[in-house]
């Protein structure tokens, strides 16, 4: 009996371990999206590459668009194809506004870090773009009332990716233009709401037996298209 009870005590112990240790959850890695916070000098550094990014962005659109342009940026494969064509069409904007009134003669841009983050090896940065896009007019023109420059403030988010040599690679740059006109510097968007359709489904169209109206509609004024701001944004 006795040897049968210190038997069943060191069965109850093994099982009392073993129940101990499998009920003990190992400690999870750390998750990846947790946003973390860059360091003063990850910020600096990701402010100056958005600045040169934004800067070149700026610069296509004057009559002297820099030869330098995303394949000195370092950025991912996506971003490389996306900014190169945008790059493109800035380019050719800056010619329309040659052609028109003498165009832009230089940019000159600032960035102001607003806000920051890390979520494993993706850093988002929110920053106010406030640039000036110089217009073609002697200092005389200018003391007389022309405008010497056309100036915006632009937020954005942007977004870059360490790769695995340490370096930060520009992945995506989202601006903020609201509900105003365009800077320069941007590419229009087609409006998502314009109705393309045959008017509204619910109106009463007339019987069928009345005819249609024959006056002339009116003529729009298109005097102010694709007109470029000239006094800018302040």
């Amino acid at each position: 009996m006795r040897t049968a009870y210190k038997r069943w005590i060191v069965v109850a112990i093994t099982i009392a371990a073993a129940s101990g240790t499998l009920g003990t959850a190992p400690p999870s890695p750390q998750d990846s999206s947790q946003k973390t916070q860059l360091s003063t000098s990850e910020v600096d550094e990701l402010s100056q590459l958005a600045g040169e990014y934004l800067q070149t962005r700026a610069g296509m659109v004057t009559t002297a668009p820099p030869r330098a342009r995303i394949s000195n940026i370092s950025a991912t494969p996506a971003m490389a194809n996306r900014t190169s064509d945008e790059f493109a069409q800035l380019a050719a904007k800056g010619k329309r506004y040659e052609q028109v009134d003498g165009g832009y003669t230089k940019a000159v841009v600032d960035v102001t870090v607003t806000d920051s983050s890390l979520a494993g090896t993706t850093a988002t940065i929110q920053l106010t773009e406030d640039t000036r896009l110089y217009m073609p007019f002697t200092a005389a023109e200018v003391a007389e009332g022309a405008p010497e420059y056309e100036e915006f403030s632009l937020p954005h988010t942007v977004t870059f990716t360490r790769s695995a040599d340490g370096t930060w690679l520009l992945a995506s740059d989202k601006a903020d233009t609201g509900s105003g006109p365009a800077p320069s510097t941007q590419l229009a968007e087609p409006d998502a709401a314009e109705d393309t359709g045959g008017g509204t489904p619910d109106e009463d169209e007339g019987g069928k037996e009345t005819p249609s109206g024959t006056d002339e509609p009116p003529v729009p004024d298109n005097s102010t298209k694709d007109v470029k701001l000239q006094a800018g944004y302040d």
